[in-house]
Formats: structure tokens, C-alpha cells, sequence
């Protein structure tokens, strides 16, 4: 959503984060998290991950790019492997069947991020649709009930904290706020500190 330089930025970060921890060769993978995050960037400001086919389409080309970075990076750092059982597991089991190194070294750098990025791209499908649907919010607004106990949590709070009585406790209720006539209508209440005005 903030498009492709923050993407990148995000990516680079945590795999210079990764190197601190782990040891400075995982910082080499940062020129994969780079392009990820300026394509995922891109696509998202073009409105591709709008639909369930594009979001796919996109993650398929992720993981297709990353394996063509992440190969060569692979083969430099770990003669090929990728230090993770399953991808690793793919590989060892291709060069048992004789199949050319560098086949097998892309068949499990590819098995791994196909799986990883299908996921990780239906959840971000997921929240981008949750997020729209509530207009901008990720967590739908909450209902008139809890509204109310949240309120009546308050001023039992300010009764406990000796503020107020509990005969000066009250709960006022909004159903137009902030509209013209509904301020006017607030300010000729005056109402007191220990009211409370629920929004629903």
C-alpha cells in the first residue's frame, strides 16, 4: 500500500536483521527481498491484487523471480543448497534420480517458494479485502453492545477512582453524531464529565 521503495526498504531490512542473527551470508539474500518488495510494490498500485487470479498470477511470478535470483546465490554460498529440509529435500531426492545439478537445485529452490508465497499472497489477498470492506480498518467496527459495556467499563472505573458517584453515572446515546442538529442537541444537554456518549 505504500508502494515499491517501502516494500523494498521492508525487505532489505529484515534480511539485514536476519544476517545480525544468523551470520552476514543471509544478508546476500536482501537483493531477493528487494526485488520482491519493488514488484509487489508495483502490482499493487496497479490494483492487481483487486482479484483472486491476479494475486495468484503475482505470487507465481514471485516465485519463479526469486528462483532465479535465489539460485545463483545458493550456489555461491551453499554449492547449491538452500539450507531448508524441504527444499534441501528436493534437491537430494532429484540427484539420486540423476537429473542435472542445476535442475535439481531450481526444482527446490522452487518448491519452497511456491508454497511460501502462494500463502503468503492469499493472506495478503485476504486482509487487502477485509481492509477495503471496512473502509480502511482491518477489524470491523465494533457492535452497539460492546459499545455500551466498554462505557459502562469506564465510568466504573471513574466510580472505583472516586470521580464521580454512581448516581452521577450516565450513558448517553448518539445516533446521528456529529451531524449539525445532533451537536446542537449535545451542547443544549450540556452534558457532564461523568457522561458518557456512545457513537453507534
Amino acid at each position: 500500500m505504500l508502494g515499491p521503495l517501502a516494500g523494498a526498504a521492508v525487505g532489505a531490512s529484515v534480511n539485514i536483521i536476519y544476517g545480525f542473527l544468523y551470520g552476514p551470508i543471509y544478508i546476500a539474500y536482501a537483493l531477493t527481498s528487494v526485488i520482491i518488495g519493488l514488484l509487489v510494490g508495483h502490482f499493487a498500485r496497479q490494483k492487481v491484487f483487486d482479484t483472486l487470479f491476479g494475486t495468484l498470477s503475482v505470487a507465481f511470478c514471485i516465485t519463479i523471480i526469486s528462483m532465479v535470483v535465489g539460485v545463483p546465490i545458493n550456489l555461491t554460498f551453499f554449492d547449491g543448497h538452500i539450507s531448508n529440509i524441504w527444499g534441501d529435500g528436493v534437491i537430494d531426492y532429484f540427484l539420486l534420480l540423476g537429473m542435472p545439478r542445476l535442475v535439481c537445485y531450481c526444482a527446490g529452490q522452487f518448491y519452497m517458494d511456491f508454497l511460501d508465497k502462494t500463502i503468503t499472497f492469499l493472506i495478503l489477498f485476504g486482509l487487502l479485502k477485509q481492509w477495503r470492506k471496512n473502509k480502511g480498518e482491518l477489524m470491523p467496527k465494533i457492535s452497539k453492545l460492546q459499545l455500551v459495556v466498554l462505557a459502562g467499563m469506564k465510568l466504573e472505573e471513574m466510580i472505583q477512582d472516586g470521580r464521580i458517584t454512581p448516581d452521577q453515572a450516565k450513558i448517553g446515546y448518539v445516533g446521528a453524531y456529529p451531524y449539525p442538529e445532533v451537536m446542537r442537541k449535545i451542547k443544549r444537554a450540556q452534558p457532564q464529565p461523568s457522561t458518557i456518549f456512545c457513537r453507534m
